[in-house]
């Protein structure tokens, strides 16, 4: 059995549905993201977890015991929030000792797991300090050590990095993941950023419109899409219509240009389809044995260690990712430009 099991939960507001027949089981120690848009019900998902919501129907439970129906402060799970929702009127010290007085602690044990949680942020020598004297970072360091300090059996949190500028994001989603990784906790993360959940996560699961689109590792996310939906929310995409060609040889033609692809088209049946191809998996240039088509340069944009270039490929456009490098030869707007992928580089949907 699982350590923690969602088993066909459901969740309606009115004539609204926020979650849509959801089943997850997680293992102890695994962190696990929840992926989409807004308002696709990952966040109504974590608060069902932690019991600030109940389900309209459905099961969730943790390590065997329903815990459908119990409330938040008899379930042990650690919530960290979006706003970090620290109390400005206690000291770190104070915030993190909160949940280990609300539960009659005594103080010998208080003092002695704040040690332990300081540590583990690495903000020993910020105890005495108010959450108005810390920066952002900070206090969600701080929130997380408050959520860890009651030794949940489940920590989740609700997109806790939002709030906070690209390079610290990036430096605290590795330290949640170290401390993660260090107490062995089971972990839910909902986010909507991709990067972050593909960088951190054991397995993602993307979610749309209260239902679950994929569940799996960053790479079958990324790499092996099943739905249209997660193709295109996880990663940029290039999808061009297509004529069938030869079902048998797995031939398809965008324009008037033929492409092979590694996929059986007899799924097709006649019906409207489109190649899926990552911008990264595009080289530059001709290469024996690949599929090589030619565009026209439309944009060319640096975004740091990439450039990207637009390319009206056969009426349609199409993304293309280069390494950037201080030799690379930039295309050039209006120019023609061929460009080549592996046959199993793109999929077809």
């Amino acid at each position: 059995m699982a350590f923690l099991e969602l088993s066909h939960v459901n969740k309606f507001f009115s004539e609204a549905t926020a979650v849509d027949d959801f089943n997850l089981s997680a293992e102890q120690g695994e962190f696990v993201s929840f992926l989409g848009p807004s308002g696709c019900g990952k966040t109504t998902t974590l608060r069902m977890i932690a019991g600030f919501e109940l389900p309209t129907s459905g099961k969730i439970e943790i390590e065997g015991k329903d815990l459908t129906f119990v409330p938040p402060n008899k379930r042990n799970v650690g919530m960290v929030f979006q706003s970090y929702a620290l109390f400005p009127n206690m000291t770190v010290a104070g915030n993190i000792a909160y949940g280990l007085r609300m539960a009659g602690k005594p103080k010998a044990e208080i003092n002695q797991r704040i040690k332990e949680m300081l540590a583990l942020i690495h903000m020993e020598d910020f105890s005495d300090r108010y959450p108005a004297q810390l920066s952002g970072g900070q206090q969600q360091r701080v929130a997380l050590a408050r959520a860890l300090a009651i030794r949940p059996r489940v920590l989740l949190l609700d997109e806790p990095l939002s709030a906070l500028d690209a390079k610290i994001r990036i430096e605290l989603r590795q330290e949640i993941r170290r401390i993660q990784q260090q107490l062995g906790i089971t972990t839910i993360y909902v986010t909507h950023d991709q990067e972050e959940a593909l960088s951190i996560s054991d397995r993602i699961v993307v979610m749309s419109k209260g239902k679950i689109e994929q569940i799996g590792s960053s790479s079958e996310i990324y790499n092996f899409p099943k739905t249209e939906f997660v193709a295109n929310f996880v990663g940029q995409l290039n999808l061009l219509p297509v004529d069938v060609v030869s079902l048998a040889e797995g031939l398809v033609k965008v324009g008037g240009q033929i492409v092979r692809t590694s996929q059986s088209l007899d799924h097709t049946n006649g019906h409207a389809i489109r190649l899926a191809v990552r911008p990264e998996e595009l080289n530059p240039g001709h290469r024996e044995g690949e599929n090589n088509l030619l565009g026209r340069v439309s944009t060319v944009t640096y975004l740091g260690p990439v450039v990207r270039v637009r390319l009206e490929v056969e009426d349609h456009l199409l993304t293309i990712d280069m390494f950037n490098e201080r030799r690379l030869q930039v295309p050039v707007v209006g120019d023609s430009f061929e460009f080549s992928f592996h046959p199993d580089a793109c999929w077809l949907l």
